[in-house]
């Protein structure tokens, strides 16, 4: 399963706060992305009346506490999508749904509405800003990312589910995990529909809008902008903003003063890893000769030296280490203060920083559960020294 990262949801300009819930929570409880709202559960909101909730818990906020809302923020949202045919909907929503539970702790009204109208199933989870008591705000805050894909993850691993193993910082992992068959945008649509109206060779600028429209394109200008909007597709795409594919372009195309190229599909690209030793048989493969192999060879052994180096010294420091001068080395010595061997070995470096890291809540652990029982009270668990450290 895939999750985003908390997403807020915030005033449109020129609408008020009233009209936008509405349009928020009614996309969500579509009955046809919800089998007829069949896939719609809520906790201390109803369904009907959730946007009028929503915003009534905003004013008593204001009459409670007498503070004005700083931000445009209404709602927040956070959507799960499943694997193709690993759940069912019903099981989805009763995961979105415990999610919501686990996560918010029972201090936000929400709902959770399913959608089956892709090839994937997935959740829309949206709370109120606001919480119940009406007198404190939801803080997005710093890390929330990552704190809801491990608590999606731990209840999908409860539920037998699949998860995204060692997830990349980035915005391809979700599409590679699905097969790499993300839609196309809206602009890579309309290029695909000039190209093929481009193929039909067409005399003028004027036939080639002709047949957009024939396409079922709808062409619309304003003054000197020209936009156009594709039949599967909401709002329009000035023709301007497409590298290649504006009017002066086309018509320079058209009169024959220059080549058009189709605009590319994009792909998904893999970022290359940091490998501390070189493959010096790959690379013989690849063409390289003895010159470069004998100099390889070198430089591996001179990086084996320096991985040598930093072991020691990570051993040094976990003997070194002890009580409460490890909290403070251990924010010293995190991975980006460690710029002394990053400069030598990036590919160790952050492996290292870990280890000293973990070596440090170890100690910090132990000596929390020492000190507890030298006081002669009962030490209160290991989880509450882990809630420490934390």
């Amino acid at each position: 399963m895939a999750t985003t990262r908390i997403i807020s949801m915030h005033v449109s300009h020129g609408k008020t706060i009233a009209d936008c819930l509405t349009d928020r929570i009614d996309y969500s409880k579509n009955p046809d992305k919800t089998q007829g709202g069949e896939l719609i559960s809520a906790y201390e909101c109803d369904l009907k009346t959730a946007d009028a909730e929503f915003l009534f818990a905003k004013r008593q906020y204001k009459t409670l506490t007498g503070r004005e809302q700083q931000s445009d923020v209404i709602a927040y949202q956070v959507r799960q999508s499943f694997k193709p045919g690993e759940i069912t909907p019903e099981e989805a929503n009763r995961v979105g749904y415990e999610f919501a539970e686990r996560f918010l702790k029972g201090r936000h009204a929400f709902f959770v509405a399913t959608h089956t109208d892709k090839k994937h199933i997935h959740n829309h989870i949206i709370w109120n800003s606001t919480t119940l008591d009406c007198k404190h705000k939801f803080r997005d805050f710093l890390g929330s990312g990552r704190a809801v894909a491990r608590l999606s993850d731990a209840i999908c691993t409860e539920h037998r589910l699949s998860v995204i193993a060692d997830p990349k910082r980035g915005k391809n992992h979700y599409g590679r995990w699905l097969g790499n068959k993300a839609k196309p945008s809206h602009r890579e649509l309309l290029c695909g529909m000039i190209d093929a109206a481009l193929l039909q060779k067409p005399d003028s600028f004027d036939t080639l809008l002709k047949l957009l429209r024939d396409a079922g394109c709808e062409v619309r200008r304003r003054g000197n902008t020209l936009s156009l909007r594709h039949p599967d597709r909401k709002g329009f795409i000035r023709l301007s903003s497409i590298e290649g594919y504006t009017e002066d372009a086309l018509r320079a195309v058209l009169a024959g003063e220059k080549e058009h190229t189709p605009r590319k599909k994009r792909t998904q690209t893999t970022r290359k890893k940091n490998t501390l030793l070189i493959d010096i048989e790959a690379k013989l493969q690849a063409g390289k000769g003895v010159g470069y192999e004998r100099w390889a060879k070198v430089f591996n052994v001179k990086q084996m030296e320096t991985i040598s180096v930093m072991m020691g010294a990570l051993q040094w420091f976990t003997a070194l280490i002890g009580g409460g001068a490890a909290l403070a080395l251990s924010y010293a010595l995190r991975p980006a203060r460690l710029v002394g061997y990053r400069n030598f070995a990036p590919a160790v470096a952050e492996e290292i920083s870990e280890a000293i890291a973990d070596t440090v809540s170890e100690e910090l652990k132990e000596s929390f559960l020492e000190e507890e029982n030298a006081d002669g009270g009962k030490a209160q668990s290991e989880d509450d020294a882990q809630t420490v450290l934390k």
